[in-house]
């Protein structure tokens, strides 16, 4: 399982940044979340429920990424307007 989600937030990361669209991504992530994590007490049988639980790792996974690498660029341009300044 935990193969599995760092394999996503490797491909995420680099779909991210090919394709530029990181809110998009970040986005899809954390609404996968949103879906998956409260279907899962509503469901009555476990292989649903694995099947929710996985797709909540792959959530997980796919957003872990975007929010680092926009705190990165945010701090890199704080950085920079304070050595022109």
């Amino acid at each position: 399982m935990n193969f599995l989600g760092y394999s996503v937030r490797y491909v995420s990361g680099r779909t991210a940044d090919r394709a530029a669209h990181y809110w998009a991504i970040m986005a899809a992530g954390y609404l996968i979340n949103l879906l998956s994590v409260p279907l899962l007490a509503l469901v009555g049988s476990w292989p649903v429920a694995m099947l929710l639980l996985i797709a909540e790792r792959l959530g997980r996974a796919t957003h872990w990424y975007e929010p680092i690498r926009q705190f990165s660029i945010c701090c890199n341009q704080c950085v920079c307007l304070r050595l022109i300044k």
